[in-house]
């Protein structure tokens, strides 16, 4: 990191750093700001709502934002969490930088009753009698007594949280009174000084009641001694240094994590925690707020001990990292498993292997029915209840050369005579269908080159054949889908390969909201565990995807791709790597499948 980004954000003019708080001033935000932020190096700005905050930290406006985020007593601040969960995306680039803690003792302000009301109270009025019910027989009694009359007391106005941490206190004194919530205690008691009539009164602080000339009514009324609220400071990006006494000592930070996680799959959350206990890292709270995707889906908050930034043996890396394996868990990936049944099976339609009974031996797979390859995938999501992603070619479940395709054998046994696939239709009904497309110029030479020396020694595939180019298939099947209804306007999904490299985020962002799932960035960048991962998936398709194998991350590909091509300079390029055969066999087959490109391309995604 750079020092300019340890230099704090300054106001306009080289003028203090400035603070956002939510206001008015002497509300408890404003108190715990102060013992962050004095105000001879700080410049501490009061905004109405904890959104406010947010916003203009995310805006650059501010150096920090204070929020309330957790009293001892009341539990989490629901506001804040809201705003932390981001539904909208609208906060990116906010993270939390560190934490204070207010001791917070509440009083009942207001204005005194008249000497003759208050000499008028009767035995009941400050009695401190709480009256037990049949669902609390032993209530709480209050830890003080109020120090005048309250019957003149018609309204109360508060911050939300504060009528949790004053329970007792309110049952037994103000029991039935109007309670209207604020923006903060400090508002309350701003608004209180406003009632010229003398009957409201605010739960708020006493620097509050001075400042706004109201008296106090009641001291220390909060139900604990120990009562205490937890503030975050934030701030955008890492951007902003934050002072020294705010900074926790060495090995004793703190960090949040938020996620979400498949509500339908059991064991999901438990599965994320398990991340945090195989480190040994102690978690500190849990909190949730509805994620808003769906009914009853949550957006999961851990805070835990230790940094990413100060984590010298790595146990918060493996952590996080274990959070994003735990949920990607959730998703069983298959790799072309219908190839085999397609090249080597009993039921194969693939003129490659026909005459090649020991090839077919070789491969383990010359037993493969599609039923087997069905199984396969129904039996890679049974565990933990996932969702499967299934990579495969169309040309599998269709008879190569535009052929008559019967439903396989071992699928099912009623023929379905306008099905051009092997699968019955309602097989093909369980899927989510995504169409992935490319300009043939560019697929077609890089199969080819997998099919010659010296690749093809190491691929099995010794001859090209232009009917594995899966270009007609593809459209049959895509069509045969939209006919059946299968695919409709509604969850039509075509992905042109070329999009994906110009804009892997974009487009990742949009199929992911397509079919339901949680883009997260590592969905752009794999390590060692994912290489492992998926050298197992491409194992029996040896020489194909050594590329993918040797990358670790999906990013925007330069400018050069997209020099103009003509006819003449892709067949030079095509002839100096293949030859003359090479070139006619290449040219022949990008040219008899460029109008079934052109048809898809049509409907390809937009980002």
């Amino acid at each position: 990191m750079s020092d300019k980004s340890q230099v704090p954000v300054e106001a306009a003019g080289g003028a203090k750093p400035l603070v956002a708080f939510l206001g008015p001033q002497a509300s408890y935000t404003h108190q715990a700001s102060l013992q962050a932020f004095p105000e001879d190096q700080w410049e501490l700005r009061p905004v109405v709502t904890i959104t406010d905050i947010f916003e203009v930290v995310q805006a650059g406006e501010v150096a920090f934002g204070v929020v309330p985020v957790e009293n001892s007593t009341n539990g989490s601040v629901l506001f804040t969490l809201d705003n932390f969960a981001d539904r909208n995306s609208l906060y990116p680039d906010l993270s939390v930088c560190g934490e204070i803690y207010l001791d917070v003792h509440h009083f009942l302000v207001g204005r005194r009753p008249s000497r003759a009301l208050d000499d008028a109270a009767g035995p009941g009025d400050g009695s401190g009698a709480c009256t037990p019910t049949a669902s609390d027989p032993n209530p709480l009694k209050p830890r003080t007594k109020p120090l005048c009359s309250l019957k003149h007391v018609q309204r109360l106005y508060s911050h939300p949280q504060a009528w949790g941490q004053c329970v007792a206190f309110l049952q037994t004194y103000l029991k039935g009174i109007e309670a209207i919530d604020v923006s903060s205690t400090s508002r309350a008691a701003e608004l209180v000084s406003m009632d010229e009539t003398g009957t409201s009164a605010a739960i708020s602080s006493e620097i509050a009641a001075r400042m706004h000339g109201i008296d106090v009514l009641a001291r220390s009324i909060e139900d604990r001694e120990d009562n205490t609220t937890r503030f975050f400071i934030v701030r955008k990006g890492l951007g902003g240094r934050m002072p020294d006494h705010c900074e926790r000592k060495r090995g004793r930070t703190k960090s949040m994590v938020s996620f979400t996680v498949p509500h339908e799959a059991p064991g999901a959350l438990a599965d994320v925690l398990e991340c945090f206990r195989r480190f040994k890292l102690n978690l500190t709270s849990i909190n949730s707020r509805p994620s808003l995707t769906g009914p009853f889906t949550y957006v999961f908050f851990v805070e835990f001990e230790g940094h990413r930034f100060q984590d010298p043996d790595g146990r918060v890396k493996g952590a996080l990292e274990g959070v994003f394996m735990a949920r990607r868990d959730k998703l069983a990936c298959v790799h072309e498993p219908f190839g085999d049944a397609f090249y080597y099976g009993p039921e194969r339609m693939a003129e490659r292997f026909e005459n090649d009974a020991e090839g077919r031996e070789k491969s383990g797979f010359s037993d493969t029915t599609y039923a087997d390859v069905l199984r396969q995938i129904e039996d890679a999501g049974k565990e933990g209840n996932k969702r499967i992603f299934l990579k495969d070619m169309a040309q599998y479940l269709l008879a190569p050369n535009a052929g008559k395709t019967a439903i396989a054998p071992s699928a099912g046994s009623v023929p379905e005579a306008n099905n051009p696939t092997v699968l019955p239709i309602e097989t093909l009904r369980k899927f989510q269908w995504t169409f992935l497309i490319r300009h043939p110029r560019r697929s077609i030479p890089s199969y080819y080159r997998c099919t010659v020396p010296p690749l093809d020694e190491v691929t099995g595939f010794y001859n090209f054949m232009q009917c594995e180019a899966g270009y007609v298939e593809l459209r049959r099947l895509f069509d045969f889908l939209v006919k059946e209804g299968i695919v409709d306007s509604n969850n039509l999904m075509v992905v042109d390969a070329d999009d994906l490299l110009d804009n892997p985020e974009g487009i990742i962002r949009a199929y992911c909201e397509h079919v339901g799932l949680d883009f997260t960035d590592n969905m752009l960048n794999w390590g060692e565990e994912d290489t492992k991962i998926a050298q197992e998936k491409f194992a029996k398709w040896t020489g194909f995807h050594e590329d993918a194998l040797g990358s670790t991350s999906l990013k925007p590909r330069n400018k050069a791709h997209k020099k103009v091509i003509t006819r003449e300079s892709e067949e030079a390029e095509w002839k100096q790597k293949f030859g003359e055969k090479g070139l006619q066999e290449i040219r022949k087959c990008v040219d008899d499948n460029v109008k079934d490109y052109e048809y898809l391309k049509k409907f390809a995604i937009r980002v």
